[in-house]
């Protein structure tokens, strides 16, 4: 069992834990981390697969948000389609499709359609008897124009499922952000617990057994030198990623050289190698492949070193490359980063006009982000930065205030994430 499986197997368990808690509630909210609600998604995919062991029916439902009553009417199709297709290949004591009628006029969503729809489907296969329908909901445009609408399908769903013990909702919410506020009262907390550095240390005991895999032992240096790094252990830590260096220019892997040359470049910056670092960055910028998120990636960190040199003017420089490259791939979160802090060093370096206009240009890429990527950026904290260079109480300052509390939420500058702290000259 390699450490993925093992830390689904824990999930697993807990997951069941809090079903046997809370049988009635038609809603789970599972709370985490970054990492920890990926492997939730991963959780769910696994049950999902033929090889899994599971009775119950594990469900990821992707589709846009467009609207209260577009939402659940795309599951309607999409299930009678799967139960068509169920008959035309003649599985074992499939039922008949029993048509839902849909009352007009009575419920404000189409959540009726999609949970009345999900308990026809659910009985025309008589193995389901006694089995869970677990339905994870990730629409990938929810923003603030559509999160009030989302919250009432949500509301409306729940009202009328009280009595449907085995078709529950799942939503995923990062453990410290919390975009909904007006969840159910029936709503049930699943605060996901999992152990990041074990997760890796058990990768990299599983590593050690596929003695004869370059990917494979090359993976295991990594994420030993990150062990390592973690305890503050540097020395140790560079002599694991020379050796995934070896490995990776013997196997002829340039993408396993950048990613080692990368993480050796971070090292050496911590330790204030000023030309073992500049070193490594050069050979770095000559083995990653241009115009990518990862080249992108480089040059914002090649940027943040030469600050803590005192050569502002090349950081800001690298700052441009790493724009250029967001605005190519666009990267919006890359964009709206590079303009922050190149609005923060031209303001004072040349003049106020030319930050404004950076954080300005943020403001436009801040709005098209999805809503949780919004807030949990440096954007809120950008634009606390321009309303001070507007002035709360000029005509400028109220506008981007009210437009802020579209974006973001009413206590917007309440949420602001204060970027991490840069080297300055």
């Amino acid at each position: 069992m390699n450490s993925v499986q093992l830390e689904v197997l824990k999930l697993d368990k807990q997951w069941y834990r809090e079903i046997k808690n809370s049988p009635q509630s038609p809603l789970y909210v599972c709370l985490g981390e970054k990492h920890e609600l990926r492997l939730l998604e991963g959780y769910f995919k696994s049950q999902s697969s033929d090889q899994a062991k599971t009775k119950d029916l594990f469900l990821i439902l992707y589709h846009p948000f467009e609207g209260k009553n577009q939402y659940g009417t795309f599951m309607v199709e999409r299930w009678h389609e799967l139960h068509q297709a169920g008959l035309k290949t003649q599985v074992e004591n499939l039922r008949e499709w029993q048509e839902v009628q849909f009352p007009e006029g009575k419920y404000k969503t189409d959540a009726y359609q999609l949970l009345q729809t999900l308990e026809s489907y659910y009985h025309t296969y008589p193995e389901m008897e006694g089995r869970k329908i677990f339905l994870l909901l990730q629409p990938p445009n929810l923003k603030e124009d559509n999160a009030q609408e989302w919250e009432e399908w949500i509301g409306e769903w729940c009202r009328i499922n009280r009595k449907k013990k085995d078709i529950k909702l799942v939503i995923k919410e990062y453990k410290h952000l919390r975009t909904f506020k007006n969840l159910p009262p029936n709503t049930h907390e699943v605060v996901l617990n999992i152990d990041g550095g074990k997760l890796m240390q058990n990768a990299a005991q599983q590593t050690q057994r596929e003695k004869g895999n370059p990917e494979m032992n090359f993976q295991q240096q990594i994420l030993n030198a990150y062990t390592l790094l973690g305890e503050g252990k540097y020395e140790p830590a560079l002599h694991s990623l020379d050796r995934a260096l070896f490995i990776a220019k013997k196997d002829g892997s340039q993408e396993s050289e950048a990613t080692a040359r990368f993480i050796r470049a971070t090292v050496f910056t911590a330790l204030e190698d000023k030309k073992n670092a500049k070193a490594e960055f050069e050979k770095l910028f000559q083995t990653v492949e241009k115009d990518t998120l990862f080249a992108a990636q480089i040059h914002f960190h090649y940027a943040g070193f030469l600050l803590s040199q005192s050569e502002t003017t090349a950081a800001i420089q690298e700052l441009e490359k790493a724009l250029t490259i967001g605005e190519k791939i666009e990267d919006y979160f890359i964009q709206l980063e590079s303009h922050r802090m190149l609005g923060q060093f031209k303001d004072g370096m040349f003049n106020s006009s030319q930050a404004l206009a950076h954080y300005e240009k943020c403001l436009e890429i801040g709005a098209q982000l999805p809503l949780q990527e919004r807030k949990a950026s440096t954007f809120p904290y950008t634009m606390r930065q321009l309303l001070k260079k507007y002035g709360k109480s000029s005509e400028k300052g109220k506008k981007l205030d009210l437009k802020m509390k579209q974006l973001v939420g009413e206590n917007w500058q309440e949420k602001v994430n204060d970027p991490e702290p840069q080297p300055t000259n």
